[in-house]
């Protein structure tokens, strides 16, 4: 809003909006039951095993009402099969082609470390963003991630008052702010 002062000049003055109004009006625009999104394919790809885990970035998800956004896969083989096209798919442009990953290392079967390393190597994907959301703190497998090609290294912070706004703040970044390098 804006107001004259005393010299003419116009200058902006700051309303406050309650709490309760603001977490009210989801700032990304999400999908409506019924409704067809423009393009169905989520922005992000999560990758994630632990259920608690999940369940904290689900209500996240849904409090910033970001639900149509976000794929969740709770393995390192559901994520290599989400990213990389079936026979024939290619062709008809149903390949999923996320704006990024937040990869956990931690999982079972593939880990986080090897799906990055499958990922860069694939010549359709080596450009895909992908930020690694780990608990360790380790120095030396932070180095072996960017080594690999990840493109960012968050640790997991626990205790926050809302754990899962973290996942929501990376991804918004991502989305809005990033410029990414176009699908080879």
């Amino acid at each position: 809003m804006e107001e004259l002062t005393g010299t003419g000049f116009r200058r902006s003055v700051k309303t406050t909006v309650p709490r309760s109004e603001r977490e009210a009006v989801p700032e990304t625009r999400s999908v409506d039951d019924g409704e067809t999104p423009a393009d169905p394919r989520p922005d992000v790809l999560v990758v994630e095993d632990d259920e608690d885990e999940l369940r904290i970035i689900d209500r996240a998800i849904r409090r910033h009402g970001m639900e149509s956004r976000f794929k969740i896969v709770r393995s390192g083989e559901d994520a290599l099969s989400y990213l990389r096209p079936s026979a024939g798919s290619e062709e008809r442009g149903e390949a999923p082609r996320p704006k990024v990953v937040l990869l956990d290392l931690k999982l079972g079967g593939i880990g986080g470390q090897e799906v990055l390393r499958r990922v860069r190597a694939d010549d359709r994907l080596c450009t895909l963003p992908i930020v690694v959301v780990s608990s360790s703190r380790d120095e030396n497998v932070v180095s072996d991630c960017y080594r690999l090609g990840a493109n960012s290294f968050v640790p997991k912070q626990p205790g926050l008052e809302y754990p899962g706004d973290r996942v929501v703040e990376i991804a918004r970044y991502w989305l809005e702010l990033n410029r990414t390098v176009p699908a080879p």
